[in-house]
């Protein structure tokens, strides 16, 4: 796996707020896709540590949806570890 820089994005929960997410091997996938495999994990507390199990288990290390950081519905948190996440003030 390459090291890739860490990438700076609008910060999903805080609009007009930005981030940087340090990712080596990001799952990306479009946003119909994602739905349709999120099913599988219901809708309940607990998806979204399963979900990133299920990822990291497959030798990823966070989630983008049409190539934006995903936040999960269910625990409001970004599909990624805290320490990937360097929020930055502009």
């Amino acid at each position: 796996m390459e090291k890739r820089e860490p990438k700076l994005f609008e910060d999903p929960r805080n609009p007009g707020s930005k981030c940087f997410i340090k990712s080596v091997n990001p799952y990306c996938i479009d946003r119909e896709s994602f739905r349709l495999w999120a099913e599988q994990f219901g809708n309940c507390e607990g998806r979204r540590e399963a979900m990133l199990a299920v990822l990291r288990e497959a030798g990823y290390d966070n989630i983008f949806v049409d190539d934006k950081p995903l936040i999960d519905s269910v625990s409001s948190k970004l599909m990624f570890e805290d320490e990937q996440i360097l929020r930055v003030s502009v």
